[in-house]
């Protein structure tokens, strides 16, 4: 598994695809065909959301909120710790990471910050799982990510 330092020095483990992944990364990028079965299954679940970049196994939303899409990472805490401050939520500003986690506390989504208005985030931009990159609702979003509950500011 590779890693990658977050501002402090510490690794953070991560898989790229390529032959021989380790896991949950996959052997290959999606086919053409593939690419067009996950658009239509998000414009069937999502109507509201709106794609920006192309469906891709390469990373995950932890990939494209903290290292811009290098890779895929399942434990984001670590640049949470190292590389953020927590704001208030309405303190929200464009670029702000917005974090989401599930009933045990576990790290299950994040996303960008696109546009706040009145103190509320209206549009994120975040990669939902192998599907596409999306701006959407912070609420828009499939129930097993949880809910927004941290608002992190890059130090």
């Amino acid at each position: 598994m590779a890693t990658y330092k977050t501002t402090q020095g510490r690794n953070v483990g991560h898989c790229h695809v390529k032959p021989d992944p380790v896991s949950p990364c996959r052997r290959g990028e999606w086919t053409l065909a593939e690419r067009q079965e996950k658009r239509a299954q998000l414009a069937a679940l999502f109507p509201n959301a709106v794609e920006v970049r192309a469906p891709s196994c390469k990373y995950n939303c932890h990939g494209y909120s903290f290292t811009r899409a290098h890779g895929w990472f399942n434990r984001p805490g670590l640049f949470i710790a190292d590389d953020f401050t927590e704001v208030p939520m309405d303190e929200a500003r464009r670029g702000d990471v917005l974090v989401y986690q599930d009933d045990s506390g576990a790290f299950t989504h994040s996303g960008f910050v696109k546009k706040v208005s009145g103190g509320k985030i209206k549009i994120l931009r975040s990669k939902w799982g192998r599907s596409a990159a999306v701006l959407h609702d912070p609420l828009d979003v499939d129930e097993t990510y949880g809910w927004p509950t941290r608002l992190l500011r890059r130090r």
